[in-house]
């Protein structure tokens, strides 16, 4: 069992992949990360029939109407939906439910405080200090995996606010 309650015998598996870049030209890389993802990335129509598939993998079945669940993203900032948005284009919808935000929620609480006239939780908007406030541990080293279990706890110590 986790420091933060999750179990890592029912976490899922991560999603890893190496996407060839659609605008090379435009890529903001290391050249040598730019080279390998030209030489081994995969093409993205490719690339989200593999991610399709995992997602059917992960077993998160259908709704009462018979269709696929969607994934709610959990992010930072809404800013990092964009790399999805523009890789799955009209896909993205089918996929995925409107994302949550940490710095979204740490907004929409406080300003539910100042409408009450209490003091705002969150006068800071960093992850860090969010994972401060909410009493949340990052392991370290840091790194995507602990920082997206992290994340997922802050939020969810955040909705209970």
């Amino acid at each position: 069992m986790l420091k933060d309650g999750l179990d890592r015998n029912k976490t899922k598996s991560s999603f890893r992949m190496l996407k060839a870049p659609d605008h090379p030209h435009r890529a903001k890389i290391k050249k040598a990360d730019l080279y390998e993802a030209l030489e081994l990335g995969i093409e993205s129509i490719d690339a989200i029939d593999t991610f399709e598939n995992w997602i059917r993998r992960m077993g998160i079945g259908t709704d009462k109407n018979g269709n696929p669940r969607k994934i709610i993203p959990l992010v930072y900032s809404h800013m990092e939906t964009l790399f999805l948005r523009n890789w799955l284009k009209d896909d993205y919808d089918r996929l995925f439910f409107h994302e949550r935000s940490l710095c979204a929620t740490a907004q929409f609480l406080n300003d539910k405080a100042g409408l009450r006239s209490t003091e705002t939780p969150f006068p800071k908007f960093s992850f860090s200090y969010l994972c401060v406030t909410m009493k949340v541990a990052r392991e370290r080293p840091i790194a995507v995996l602990t920082d997206c279990l992290a994340m997922a706890e802050t939020y969810k110590r955040m909705t209970r606010i």
